[in-house]
């Protein structure tokens, strides 16, 4: 649709460390990116009278843009419907690029460290954990475009799994401090599923 992002999600896997590889090509200078550990939620903030299964849903998560419509457009890492551009390439790298022809770009996400890499060259590079684990997307995006037709091609779209769950693993069992060791005098227990850690402060008596 011309008022909104079109999304083609990869969803038979969900991937954590990987490292993905693909070549694109914009018959005309265009906008798009490409989602890595993403989340098809409802979009927040939901509006008024509306419920989370009304709502239309939206891509969370990181996303290496392919933006052709300027010179250091491609490569950003933004968070998507998030707190926007996390990083900007660098001007080696877009100055690899080709208008209207076929581009190489790499996407490494190991650990909490991004990097984008156009025809082997690094573009940018990020440190950030606000998603560990999620879905890869490809993105068209018609904003501000005067286009009758938006269009990307993606092609040799590759990855290479590194693993790591990327799931939350529990600390705490509900009932015991199995696996925690005390240090100190004060005194920590557990309560109807609560640690609760209890510092006793010393009167101090002047003589």
């Amino acid at each position: 649709p011309r008022d909104g992002n079109a999304w083609l999600l990869y969803e038979k896997n969900m991937f954590s460390d990987f490292e993905i590889a693909l070549e694109f090509k914009t018959p005309a200078p265009t906008n798009g990116g490409v989602q890595v550990r993403s989340h098809w939620l409802p979009r927040m903030p939901l509006k008024d009278g509306e419920t989370v299964a009304d709502a239309p849903k939206q891509m969370y998560g990181y996303q290496v843009n392919v933006e052709t419509r300027k010179r250091l457009g491609t490569g950003i890492i933004m968070e998507e419907n998030g707190r926007g551009y996390l990083a900007e390439p660098a001007a080696e790298a877009a100055k690899t690029l080709k208008q209207r022809d076929w581009n190489a770009m790499r996407i490494s996400v190991r650990g909490n460290v991004i990097e984008v890499y156009l025809h082997d060259v690094l573009a940018c590079r990020v440190e950030d954990e606000a998603f560990i684990k999620g879905f890869v997307a490809l993105q068209v995006n018609p904003y501000q475009s005067q286009e009758e037709f938006n269009e990307i091609e993606y092609r040799n779209v590759r990855v290479k799994d590194y693993g790591r769950e990327g799931n939350w693993r529990s600390l705490f069992d509900g009932t015991t401090l199995n696996g925690w060791k005390k240090w100190g005098e004060e005194d920590w227990r557990v309560e109807d599923g609560v640690i609760r850690g209890r510092y006793a402060r010393m009167t101090r008596c002047d003589d």
